[in-house]
């Protein structure tokens, strides 16, 4: 009997079906397994770089896992808490958001997150008992507390009691890098450079690729004048392509200026003044350099313009008045009385943030003078914010709303100056 050669291409073809569907499938499952695989192996990556405190790291692995699971809550909530500890706070609302967004009901991790970051921007005094509860119990997220809270003490100049409470801490977790970083962060903003450059010191060992510890290490090593230790971590900083590229290249000018290395500095020095060309930082230490290469007009030119930008700081002051000797010029006298007095408002607000305000950080009166001082050394963001900080613990606070009234309206800002003088009382 012959074959029926119709049956036979049927046969045919419903095994070549067959074998579509078949190998579709085992393609679907393998596809289903490899990106759990992928999923899991970003999120155990992540997990692994928390434990070595690499927090940028762990950052980069949990957005990989979240690119192929976009609804997993709880990896949002830890992408959140990274970037909030690091400081990067519109990455910490966006993902606060999405894990809400996937939620059904709210948890507890989510609520103490939002509070924990409501408390590093701007509203401690609205959630600061609600996170100390947590500090007397034995809660898994003590260590984000403490985070949290020091953050928003610096934030309202209370260096004492976060100075107090990282102590504490300090003792419980010694190589923990957040604790480490936090207090060389206090101490600097006290003015205290040698416990700071510590602190940074210990950070950076233990974890060399948080950058900007080892940019704020640079830093203190400029004030103290260790060039040579800054220049080598700034061109690591350099090297590696952080973020603050402007400031780093200006630090390393400074060095290198000081290390009489005028050949980088000139480098380094064309490349600010072709980012920032207006910048009175850049055209201070530009200046500098220029009197380094012994060319005194080029640098008073510099000078003038940074006084122009700038005429409450004292820097470009500063570099005005050497111009000045140099040069042996008539103006030298005049330029030297505005320098001694805007360095005299300096050491006030130096002595204010430093000695007397973290000792009476809710002192509607000294945060109003400090404001205003600052506003007069035209550190104009400095100086309202602390105004504003005086009028939240004393909403009638008279001197506040008068200087801010008369600021706004010499300002051309006319809503805002209305607003201040509302809350002014007629004097007597």
């Amino acid at each position: 009997m012959k074959p029926n050669p119709r049956w036979s291409q049927k046969q045919c073809t419903i095994v070549i079906v067959a074998i579509v569907l078949i190998g579709s499938l085992c393609l679907g499952l393998w596809y289903i397994y490899y990106s759990n695989l992928l999923k899991d192996e970003h999120r155990q990556r992540g997990q692994t770089h928390i434990e070595s405190q690499r927090y940028p790291a762990a950052i980069q692995e949990l957005k990989q896992h979240l690119s192929r699971a976009p609804e997993d809550v709880e990896g949002h909530l830890l992408v959140a808490r990274l970037c909030r500890r690091l400081e990067r706070y519109s990455e910490a609302r966006k993902h606060l958001e999405l894990a809400r967004a996937s939620m059904k009901s709210v948890t507890e991790e989510y609520q103490l997150e939002h509070i924990l970051f409501r408390a590093q921007t701007g509203e401690l005094a609205e959630v600061e008992t609600e996170i100390k509860e947590y500090l007397h119990s034995q809660s898994p997220y003590r260590l984000y507390c403490v985070e949290a809270l020091c953050r928003g003490y610096l934030e309202s100049n209370r260096f004492l009691e976060a100075l107090k409470l990282l102590a504490q801490e300090e003792k419980i977790h010694p190589q923990h890098v957040q604790i480490l970083w936090l207090s060389g962060l206090t101490f600097d903003l006290m003015g205290v450079a040698s416990n700071a450059e510590r602190y940074y010191e210990k950070a950076v060992a233990i974890d060399p690729q948080r950058d900007v510890i080892r940019y704020r290490l640079a830093d203190v090593h400029v004030r103290k004048n260790h060039f040579e230790k800054a220049h080598l971590h700034l061109t690591h900083l350099l090297e590696s392509r952080w973020v603050n590229q402007e400031n780093v290249l200006l630090n390393l000018m400074r060095c290198c200026v000081s290390l009489q290395r005028l050949t980088e500095a000139r480098k380094h020095a064309n490349e600010l003044l072709k980012r920032l060309p207006s910048d009175p930082a850049v055209l201070i230490e530009v200046g500098k350099l220029c009197l380094a290469e012994q060319n005194e007009n080029k640098a008073l030119i510099y000078a003038r313009e940074a006084v122009r930008l700038k005429p409450g700081w004292p820097q470009p002051r500063e570099l005005l008045v050497e111009c000045l000797r140099q040069m042996g010029s008539p103006e030298l006298d005049e330029q030297v009385a505005v320098l001694n007095r805007l360095q005299k408002l300096d050491n006030e607000v130096m002595d204010l943030q430093q000695k007397v305000l973290p000792r009476s950080p809710h002192d509607p009166d000294l945060l109003c003078k400090l404001g205003t001082l600052e506003i007069e050394l035209d550190r104009i963001s400095q100086g309202i914010t602390h105004l504003l900080l005086a009028l939240k613990h004393d909403p009638r606070h008279q001197d506040s709303h008068r200087f801010l009234a008369n600021y706004y309206q010499k300002h051309e800002q006319q809503q805002r100056a209305d607003y201040h003088r509302r809350h002014l009382t007629p004097r007597s």
